[in-house]
């Protein structure tokens, strides 16, 4: 158990450090777009990598959920995903991006902006393809590779598209080096998969088709999850424009970081929950609770600190007073990471259990009651209302997972899961408290909010690790060899 648990936090590094650098790569490109070319071109970014990003969920992270499943039960068909599962990923990408191209010309945005979507849309093919290696290198547990080949590139991207900015160049040219990045690193990561494994250069037609209709669940679970999680921005760029869609994805870039981390511990542990399907309920149970646990100890202090000092955050980033605006807006959204904390867990048990059946009923309902209330809220409070309907929407979710959950799998102990956070919680409410009462400037409140929830992270760590019972053991062996020694016992 203890060497299971460290393979699971050195595979939750690995891929926290590819999504954190992803994430602070985003950001910093955020920030850089919206200082070097305003905040009309910030919003016809985020609308062009918006419709990429959802057309990309459709048919890529469809795919690698039943890939990552699949292979981690049988590593043997690993050649086989290689190629045919490529083929079936590169026409899927193709399909995509047709499909694209038709919905962004049917809306009524500026002609710079539909030019944008349809470059930055071409990224589409080379994410598809990677997504098979990865998908791969997570089932066998080798979440290191995906970080070589991607951290690297990350950072070069970012760098490449602040140098061209400052050169004169404008958005176009940034949406370019976006999709010669992903090209690149699709070639690294084959490169990195043809070391270890020898592909079987022959097409299954019937392993095609297989997979294809086993994965059509999965496809409309992702298409309808991915329009969901975007409906905000989308509908903002219809009704309020680039400029408020700028305004919304500053806000929304502070939120990433925890999504970097959450996503990082779940990849992680999902193989470990596929496998534990086949052994018992009990251990299924166990691992969703620690999934649980650290996501919520994750979330809740980070929610508490976008609550306090947000307002501070944007206009120390972006350099510009109106995005003070936009700070209530930014503390109300981070309560929404709370819920999303629970629900992300409770989805992939759901999906380890071969019950991906509930996770499309719960988005379908999401589609239909949230959709209506995003809508509405959008309508009548344009910003303000893109931030509350998550936690409205989020609310619904958890409990259509919880109830099928308990019903279908085992029942939680709740208080254990989110006993820590509590904790947690009171911690930096004090620290931020503290902060604001001495009036310390932000550098200095951030740098002791981070130093407090270290402090505790490393004690939750060595906790985890069985660091205190193995201390402990070793304490009373070496007292006792003492006492014998000397006779007393």
């Amino acid at each position: 158990m203890l060497s299971e648990r460290r393979q699971l936090i050195l595979n939750s590094m690995a891929v926290m450090s590819n999504r954190l650098t992803q994430s602070i790569a985003s950001f910093v490109l955020t920030a850089a777009i919206a200082r070097l070319l305003g905040a009309q071109a910030l919003g016809q970014y985020l609308i062009g990598f918006t419709y990429y990003f959802m057309f990309m969920n459709v048919v890529a992270q469809g795919f690698k959920n039943l890939f990552i499943r699949e292979l981690a039960r049988d590593p043997s068909v690993t050649p086989l995903y290689l190629i045919s599962g490529s083929l079936l990923q590169f026409v899927f990408s193709l399909l995509g991006y047709g499909l694209l191209v038709f919905v962004v010309t049917l809306l009524p945005y500026s002609p710079e902006t539909i030019q944008l979507c349809y470059l930055i849309g071409l990224a589409l093919i080379p994410f598809s393809l990677s997504n098979v290696t990865e998908a791969i290198f997570q089932a066998q547990e080798r979440m290191h590779l995906i970080a070589m080949s991607t951290v690297p590139v990350y950072l070069v991207r970012v760098g490449a598209m602040i140098a061209v900015m400052l050169h004169g160049y404008g958005i176009q040219t940034v949406a370019l080096l976006f999709v010669l990045s992903e090209l690149l690193i699709l070639l690294l990561q084959w490169g990195l998969m043809l070391r270890s494994i020898r592909p079987s250069w022959r097409v299954d037609w019937n392993f095609i088709g297989q997979v294809a209709k086993a994965a059509r669940t999965f496809l409309a679970i992702e298409a309808i999850a991915v329009l969901n999680s975007r409906r905000q921005l989308i509908l903002l760029s219809l009704f309020g424009g680039e400029v408020a869609v700028g305004l919304f994805g500053a806000i929304a870039q502070f939120l990433m970081p925890f999504d970097i981390v959450i996503q990082s511990f779940i990849l992680a542990l999902f193989p470990k929950l596929s496998q534990a399907l086949g052994t018992n309920r009990d251990r299924l149970r166990h691992l969703t609770e620690h999934l649980l646990d650290a996501s919520l100890c994750i979330a809740v202090p980070y929610a508490v600190g976008l609550w306090f000092i947000g307002q501070s955050l944007l206009i120390g980033v972006y350099q510009d007073s109106s995005f003070s605006a936009a700070g209530s807006a930014l503390g109300w959204l981070a309560l929404s990471l709370i819920v999303i904390a629970v629900n992300k867990p409770l989805s992939q048990a759901l999906i380890a259990s071969n019950l991906e059946r509930i996770n499309l009923r719960e988005v379908v309902v999401d589609t239909i009651v949230g959709g209506i209330i995003t809508g509405f809220l959008i309508w009548q409070f344009q910003l303000m209302g893109a931030v509350m309907a998550p936690i409205v929407t989020n609310l619904i979710a958890l409990s259509q997972f919880n109830w099928a959950v308990r019903k279908q799998l085992f029942r939680l102990h709740w208080w254990r899961i989110f006993r820590r956070s509590i904790g947690l919680a009171i911690i930096m409410i004090a620290v931020f408290w503290l902060a604001q009462y001495f009036s310390w400037s932000l550098i200095m409140t951030i740098l002791l909010a981070m130093t407090v929830y270290g402090m505790a992270v490393i004690l939750y760590g060595i906790q985890m690790l069985g660091g205190y019972t193995v201390t402990r053991n070793k304490l009373k062996s070496k007292l006792f060899r003492n006492l014998a020694k000397r006779g007393d016992v």
